[in-house]
This record gives structure tokens, sequence and C-alpha cells, in this order.
């Protein structure tokens, strides 16, 4: 295909993402940032920064780094990221509030729990504006939110919120899916004051 196409075809773009994509969710996330930067490159030269695609790519790098544990590297991409889709959507877009939440873990990650608490606000009043308050992608936002609370040992605001998520689940998703059954375990541990049953937020 790149015989046919050349490598810098945006098609070929398409691919080097499917490809990071796919390592990525194999966490190997060393090929998947080789992949995600050859698409970049591709995409950053024939349609420039401000374009879709390039920012989806800067979020799929930062996600990739943040998993890794170079969290500086990660909110740098995720920066970029959020920089192209607010030119491209403005701020309240749920596709700006998915950087900013990943921006917010990366900060609970790093213990900055004032900047995740900020930044997952952010995401959720982009979401409420745009999806409504009982959307799905909203349970997962709130999930994070508690999530920081719970490593703070802020009990009743981490309850606060994981009933939030949990109501979202229930009626959105049903008693059966994974998300509600995590919130439900997560509410749970909180609920005995215990820490939070995931090394990371979802």
């Amino acid at each position: 295909m790149e015989t046919t196409l050349g490598t810098h075809n945006p098609a070929m773009a398409s691919l080097y993402n499917e490809l990071g994509r796919a390592y990525e969710k194999a966490f190997d996330f060393v090929q998947a940032l080789c992949w995600y930067k050859q698409a970049m490159e591709v995409w950053v030269g024939r349609l420039g920064e401000k374009h879709v695609d390039v920012a989806s790519v800067y979020h799929n790098i930062g996600q990739c780094y943040s998993y890794e544990g170079d969290l500086d590297a990660a909110l740098e991409w995720l920066q970029k990221a959020v920089d192209v889709r607010k030119a491209l959507f403005g701020e309240s877009h749920p596709r700006v509030a998915a950087s900013y939440d990943n921006m917010g873990r990366v900060y609970a990650l790093k213990a900055q729990y004032a900047n995740a608490l900020q930044y997952h606000q952010k995401a959720l009043n982009a979401l409420q504006e745009k999806l409504g308050a009982d959307h799905p992608d909203l349970a997962y936002t709130h999930n994070s939110i508690a999530w920081v609370h719970h490593k703070k040992s802020s009990w009743d605001q981490a309850k606060q919120e994981y009933q939030k998520a949990l109501d979202i689940c229930l009626a959105r998703m049903g008693p059966n899916h994974a998300m509600t059954k995590t919130v439900q375990n997560n509410l749970k541990t909180a609920s005995e004051k215990k820490p939070p049953p995931t090394s990371r937020p979802l």
C-alpha cells in the first residue's frame, strides 16, 4: 500500500494511526507511539496543525505517554490536543472534554489533586452543556472526580460523585454493564473508607 499511495498520503496516516491503536490495545506503548508519531508527521505535513485528525493523534500520543508513566510528556501532548480541538469546536465539545478528562487523570496520577479536579470539572461542564446531565459519558467523568476525592480520603465527596456516576450507569447502561459494576465497587470501598481499588482512574 505504501508503494501505491506513498508514505506521505493522508490515507497512509490513517493506517499508521490504526496500527498505533492496535499496539496501544496490546499495551505495547513504544510501538504505539512510533506509529502515532508517523501518522502525526503525515497529517501535520499535509493537513496543517489545525485539523481534527491531528488533534486526535496528539490526544493518542498523550494517552500513551500517560500509560508509560511519562506524565509531563502526556500533559504536553494532551494540551496540544486541547488547543486544536478548542480552535476547531469551541470550549464545550465532547472531544475537548475527553482531553480535559485525560489531563485530569494525569494530574491525579501526579498527586496534583486540585489540578485534577479543575480539569475534570471543565470536562463535566462541557459534557453537560452538549449532552445533558444523564448522558453515559458523564458517568466516567463523575467516577474520575470521585476517584480524586477518594485518593484524598475525602469520603463524603467521593461517595457523592460515585453515586452520581452509578445513577447514570444504572439508568443508561444497566446493572450488568462493566462500568456499573466498577462504580459500585468504588462506592463500596469509599463507604468502607478503604483506598481506591484501582491504581489509576478510568
